[in-house]
């Protein structure tokens, strides 16, 4: 039974309507950037991103990367490809700051030009790591080995400040700020902070005294922010994050005592500050109440509570880029999940459900929900949607669990491959085998389970048809079929789905032989096959029923629509926009649209415009391959879905 080694289960909510999928994205190398180590991150004012790596220059419009890269001996390419910065400033001028310098870049030619610097006993003028424009329209940049260089005018005349010419705290300067009343914070990689005021002239600086405990807490500077009452963050890679209060001109050192490692701070909406650090991940701070919390991802190939967050970008769309350090770029939407994804997840125990596939999902009426595998059991969630429970072969003999059901008195049962039937005992928390046999054949194989009005369950079989079990009074009968039969009869032993419907019917679905509509009044099958043209295939994987009566069918060539009113039906396909004509499972929501699980991404369909929207890995999910077995819409508008 065990065929791929993938495991993925999605929450999806019904009440979002999927315009877009809003879910974590993440561009590394596959993806097209030019190189995993990524330095900064920049949106310019047409709304393109830029992406500074340690191997190239990468734009990127939404859809794909461009990348510009140094051509040997070529002075119009990229001067170097260790990218540090970029700006475009209100002029129209692209400045870009690498490790050899600082360049700009003529977009519509496409061709770089380098900017040249000289001050005596100064040569070496090279990384480039920080650029932003003052409310003056002065370029500011800092450098590693030549302190900030304010690019002045329209002419961009270099003024120089050096500890040597202008008493700043050094020459190795990390970055640059300015705040609301124009004055210039320059951090330092070594010697904390200078203030440049701009009207009088004068600088003051500011470093880490040991004595005195309303300095800074460290003097490698690497992030400024300032809050809505004027007071000033410092983030401090080996210092945590420090307060600078305007009217005392004193520091508070460890402001905000849960975030070490700050490499990164930036202003977001709702007077909200998002701290990126170095190996805590993506904090934010809300400054009305002082309190922090931690990003984490749906993507479980991610570790955000241990990631390096070195850069942070909330572009025009409110959307988070988040820079991972040597990994790539995550892009984090800001609204509304639509996915939210359970897998083999070793960063998280609590939310890790192995690495086999999953076969059935069940939401129970205490809202736990158990997920059974090919090949690990069953794994159970809390509530709160956390693993609380893995049942394996002490507590459930069967490891591979085709269908999980809970009855009208909250009874929990499973269908297995080759152990047959088995029911949830609460008080030993275990399962009990419940052995079935009919014609004098032991059932081994349970696909699918339902219970009618009367309590009595309906069981579907690989391999022994349709059996009807009632667990109080021990009872079962079986509808089985006769090949060498013509008379009124199941059509085929393999039963893979059940649905009641409407008026006392009950349309079975089968391996490969259709789907058959069987009336309990009157005791007769009615089939819908490929033989009498009424399906165009007979594997059947899904079935259900909307508001109207008419008849929804999941089929291995395609999605059929049945007008029990007009006795007709339609078939969807790829061609009629479809991700996929290999059906897994369908589930109506509440407002009669479908959510269909193909062998090739989840397609939704919209029935008052008659149209598909699909979803795929690009958009959340972690698979794009479902699994044909039991999807779960349960309560809240929710639903779960395996592959």
């Amino acid at each position: 039974m065990r065929i791929y080694k993938t495991i993925f289960l999605i929450l999806l909510y019904f009440t979002v309507f999927p315009v877009a999928a809003n879910t974590d994205r993440f561009y590394g190398l596959q993806e097209g950037l030019s190189n995993s180590h990524v330095n900064s991150i920049y949106q310019d004012r047409t709304g393109l991103i830029w992406i500074c790596t340690d191997n190239g220059l990468n734009s990127f419009d939404g859809v794909e990367f461009k990348t510009y890269y140094h051509v040997l001996d070529d002075t119009t390419s990229l001067g170097n490809n260790s990218v540090l910065s970029i700006y475009d400033d209100t002029k129209g001028n692209l400045w870009v700051g690498t490790t050899g310098g600082l360049q700009r870049l003529d977009r519509e030619t496409d061709r770089f030009s380098t900017v040249h610097f000289s001050y005596p006993y100064i040569t070496d003028f090279s990384y480039v790591s920080c650029i932003i424009e003052d409310s003056r329209g002065n370029i500011w940049l800092s450098t590693s080995r030549a302190g900030a260089i304010c690019l002045k005018g329209d002419e961009h005349s270099p003024v120089y400040y050096l500890p040597t010419n202008s008493n700043i705290c050094s020459d190795k300067i990390n970055t640059i700020y300015e705040d609301r009343f124009g004055n210039i914070w320059i951090g330092s990689q070594d010697n904390g902070i200078s203030v440049l005021n701009m009207e009088t002239h004068t600088i003051v600086n500011y470093a880490h005294d040991p004595a005195d405990v309303n300095s800074l807490s460290s003097n490698k500077v690497f992030s400024f922010v300032e809050l809505p009452d004027g007071n000033m963050l410092i983030g401090m890679i080996d210092g945590g994050i420090d307060l600078f209060d305007y009217s005392s001109k004193k520091f508070i050192r460890n402001y905000i005592p849960s975030v070490k490692g700050a490499f990164t701070l930036k202003e977001g909406k709702d007077n909200n500050v998002w701290i990126g650090t170095d190996g805590n991940g993506l904090k934010k701070f809300d400054y009305r109440t002082r309190e922090v919390s931690t990003y984490d991802s749906d993507l479980t190939s991610i570790d955000m509570h241990h990631a390096k967050v070195h850069g942070i970008l909330e572009d025009r769309q409110d959307n988070l880029w988040l820079v991972l350090y040597q990994k790539g770029i995550l892009m984090v939407p800001q609204q509304e999940r639509i996915f939210h994804n359970w897998g083999l997840n070793f960063f998280h125990p609590e939310l890790n459900i192995g690495s086999e596939c999953v076969l059935s999902i069940l939401e129970d009426s205490s809202r736990r929900v158990w997920i059974g595998t090919d090949g690990d059991g069953i794994y159970r969630l809390n509530a709160d949607r956390e693993v609380d429970r893995h049942y394996t072969a002490d507590k459930l003999p069967a490891g591979v669990v085709l269908t999980i059901f809970e009855d009208s008195r909250g009874r929990i049962w499973l269908g297995t491959y080759l152990h047959g039937l088995f029911l949830y005992d609460e008080r030993s928390d275990s399962f009990q085998s419940i052995r079935l046999q009919t014609g004098g054949r032991e059932i081994k194989d349970i696909y699918i389970i339902e219970e009618n009005t009367d309590g009595t369950l309906w069981i579907g079989t690989n391999e022994n048809g349709l059996c009807l079990y009632n667990h109080d009074t021990k009872k079962l009968e079986s509808y089985t079929y006769d090949m060498l039969s013509k008379g009124n009869q199941i059509p085929s032993n393999s039963v893979h789905t059940i649905l009641f419907g409407s008026d006392s019917l009950v349309w079975i679905g089968t391996s490969s032989a259709g789907i058959a509509c069987f009336d309990q009044k009157t005791g007769q099958f009615r089939d819908y096959n490929v033989e009498n043209g009424k399906l165009k295939n007979n594997n059947i994987y899904a079935v259900a029923q909307d508001s109207a009566g008419n008849v929804w069918v999941g089929t291995k060539g395609g999605l059929h629509y049945i007008d029990l009113t007009r006795d007709t039906t339609l078939l969807y396909t790829e061609a009629d926009g479809l991700s996929n004509a290999s059906i897994a499972g369908i589930e109506i929501d509440d407002r009669g649209n479908l959510w269909i699980s193909t062998s090739l991404g989840l397609s939704f369909y919209d029935v008052k415009s008659h149209t598909f929207s699909n979803f795929y890995t690009s958009d959340g999910l972690q698979n794009n391959e479902f699994r044909r077995g039991r999807t779960s819409a349960q309560r809240r508008a929710r639903c779960f879905s395996a592959g």
